[in-house]
């Protein structure tokens, strides 16, 4: 395949902890990669604060109903 997905789960409680959350998340892959003999260029990772990421529908439904 020519590209593919790892999701990591990391957590931090200042905006700089999400730059090491990166790099130990493109650590980690390379590490699974090497491990089963993987070749890999060109490995990229991307981060994102999900605390400020929108509700999806039933976020907020759910979200509503509890608060009346």
């Amino acid at each position: 395949h020519p590209a593919f997905t790892f999701r990591f789960l990391d957590s931090g409680e200042a905006e700089e902890d999400i730059l090491t959350a990166t790099e130990r998340a493109e650590e980690s892959a390379r590490a699974w990669l090497d491990a089963r003999g993987y070749g890999y260029k060109n490995l990229r990772a991307k981060a994102e604060d999900l605390s400020r990421a929108p509700l999806g529908k039933r976020r907020r439904r759910a979200t509503g109903q509890s608060s009346s």
